[in-house]
């Protein structure tokens, strides 16, 4: 069984200890950027059926009614909110795998 000092060693004497840092770090920070997604796509999710609730109570919305344009606003920004978390966590994956090929 490999010791955490023989661990140690090894990535002192090949020079791995800030990749083996930055790794680390990389991957608690996708976790976290994972969670943040999860609560984008949730609320995206929420906004949807409230927006489609809204429409099933009045088939005969008028597109020129305020509220109806502001809410359908609020839901594309919601979209907009979770396809920039996708690509950040896309980003964020293609490094830690880059630099896990080059190491």
């Amino acid at each position: 069984m490999i010791t955490e000092a023989q661990i140690l060693e090894y990535l002192k004497d090949n020079d791995y200890i800030d990749v083996f840092i930055f790794l680390i770090l990389s991957a608690d920070n996708l976790r976290n950027r994972g969670i943040l997604l999860k609560g984008s796509i949730s609320g995206l999710e929420d906004k949807l059926k409230r927006l489609v609730e809204k429409i099933k109570e009045n088939p005969d919305v008028d597109p020129r009614n305020r509220e109806v344009s502001t809410y359908v606003k609020d839901v594309h920004y919601a979209e907009l909110e979770v396809i920039q978390r996708m690509n950040i966590l896309i980003e964020l994956l293609a490094v830690y795998y880059r630099i896990i090929r080059i190491t």
